[in-house]
Order: structure tokens, then C-alpha cells, then sequence
């Protein structure tokens, strides 16, 4: 098997999919072995190609897409070095990806107004969310934190809802969250358990996830004091952890 290729951003390689040759212009990494890219032609044929003066080449807007480090076969070289637009060129075409890219979102939001609305504030408080500088220190163990879990795929739990934070890492820059219903649900699932220190919510076992520090919002509250598990809730917790994730049923 030969060596893979190192694959930059801004460069222009060949890349072979579905027995089909053809050249993209890599714009950025998504992971160590996935790209983002346009296809580049050498000829305008068609009227929504855009010229790049540094390479004497045009792209595709429309044609984003994603590739995998395999598919990517040869570096396109000029004058014996990579060929690769420049630092202008680079910031136009991600202004214009930009551009198209809230096109595309505008047109998907006409029939479900509100889903789409929902989705686009929580791409939009992201930003915001990343931005702010919050002391991470101040959450406690096992305490009840408000949760921005945001507008998420399919079934996978969403919105703005309480979670315990149950573990954080060494730098508590990230934590092991387990999600709860806002009502007791009472019902009989084996990965659904009662939290005794509130009558008010359910442990969403099976929902454990692993969020960023700067999702956690507030404290929950009830009856003006902070919840925190008690510690038959934690020993619940614990076993009901081992049969979900480690097949650790009692006997």
C-alpha cells in the first residue's frame, strides 16, 4: 500500500471517486483523513463557475463536498510546486462558501418555519456559546445544571434541559453529563431511574454524553436550594451504568 498523501488546505489535488478523475481545491480538514473541497476546472462551461486568478482556474460553489484522505490521489504541481491559490483568493471563496451555504438554509426553511427558525438560533448561539468566558471551577459534582443540549439530529435529546454533572475531566473543561426530564416519568425502563433528591425529574441513562463546560447554564433549583443527587441516587446511578454499558446485570 503506498504512503499517503499530506493534504493542505488552499492546494489543489487530483482525486479519484467511483472510477471518475477530477481536481479539487482542498478549503479545510474536518479530521486527519477528511476534507472539505470545491471541484476546479480548467474551462468555464458553465455560467455559476468562478474564476481564480492566483491559479488560472475556476471552481464550483455549488459543488462542496466532502472527501476522504483515499480518494485523494496526487498534489497538481506548476513550475515543479504545488499548485495552490493564494491568501486573497482563499478568504473571497470561504466568504462566498459562506454566502451560499445561508442561500441553501434559507431555501430548506420555507415549509417548516418554526423547526428551521430553531435550528438556525442554535448554529447562531454556538457562536455565542464558544465565545464566552466562563470559570469552569464554580460547577460542582453531582449538583443539577441547567444544559444547553441545542437543536440535535433525529431522535437525539435537544433544547435547553436540567442534567447532573456527574464526572468532568482532569482540566473540568469537559463533563460527563446525564441528561433529566423535566417530569418524573415513572415508567419501566431499566435505564430510566427516579431521582430521589427531586420528584421532578428522571435520569436519562442511556442519553450520558460528554459536553464542553461552556454548556452548562445554571443552577436548577427547587424549592430555592441548588439540587444535588443524593447518594442513593448516585449508587443507582452507578449500577444502572454497569448494566447499560458494561452488561453488569444482577443476578
Amino acid at each position: 500500500m503506498g504512503k499517503l498523501l499530506n493534504v493542505y488546505n488552499k492546494n489543489i489535488y487530483k482525486v479519484k471517486e467511483d472510477h471518475s478523475e477530477f481536481l479539487i481545491l482542498i478549503i479545510y480538514n474536518i479530521s486527519a483523513n477528511h476534507y472539505v473541497g470545491l471541484n476546479v476546472y480548467a474551462e468555464n462551461d458553465n455560467d455559476k463557475r468562478i474564476y481564480i486568478e492566483s491559479v488560472n482556474k475556476y471552481i464550483d460553489i455549488d459543488s462542496l463536498n466532502e472527501y476522504n484522505k483515499k480518494s485523494v490521489k496526487s498534489n497538481v504541481y506548476k513550475k515543479g510546486k504545488p499548485l495552490s491559490i493564494n491568501d486573497k483568493d482563499y478568504e473571497d471563496i470561504c466568504k462566498k462558501i459562506k454566502d451560499n451555504l445561508l442561500n441553501q438554509l434559507n431555501k430548506k426553511t420555507n415549509d417548516k418555519i418554526v423547526e428551521d427558525m430553531t435550528y438556525l438560533k442554535w448554529c447562531y448561539d454556538k457562536l455565542l456559546i464558544n465565545e464566552k468566558s466562563i470559570e469552569e471551577d464554580g460547577f460542582k459534582q453531582n449538583s443539577i445544571y441547567w444544559i444547553e443540549f441545542g437543536s440535535n439530529v433525529g431522535s437525539e435529546l435537544r433544547k435547553l434541559r436540567p442534567g447532573i454533572l456527574w464526572r468532568p475531566s482532569g482540566d473540568k473543561k469537559m463533563w460527563t453529563i446525564i441528561p433529566l426530564s423535566t417530569k418524573c416519568r415513572n415508567d419501566e425502563y431499566y435505564f430510566h431511574y427516579d431521582i430521589e433528591c427531586s420528584s421532578k425529574g428522571t435520569a436519562k441513562i442511556e442519553s450520558l454524553v460528554n459536553f464542553s463546560y461552556k454548556r452548562i447554564r445554571e443552577p436548577f433549583f427547587d424549592n430555592h436550594k441548588i439540587l444535588y443527587i443524593t447518594n442513593k441516587d448516585s449508587d443507582e446511578i452507578k449500577r444502572i451504568l454497569k448494566e447499560y454499558y458494561a452488561f453488569e446485570f444482577k443476578k
